[in-house]
């Protein structure tokens, strides 16, 4: 499931990025590879809080 969500902001970022703002296709790549990662590693912190807390 969360290669679905990494593979879905990578699209979604080459899709405003390079077509909406003219970004070079590996830039916007980078950029939502790096938007994944933030989420992945912030949402994995959040389970491990609540889990925590409960």
């Amino acid at each position: 499931m969360k290669q679905v969500k990494a593979s879905a902001i990578i699209l979604i970022a080459w899709i405003i990025l390079s077509l909406q703002w003219n970004i070079p296709i590996v830039d916007a790549v980078i950029g939502g590879v790096i938007i994944s990662v933030m989420v992945y590693v912030i949402g994995d912190l959040l389970e491990r809080l609540v889990i925590s807390a409960e």
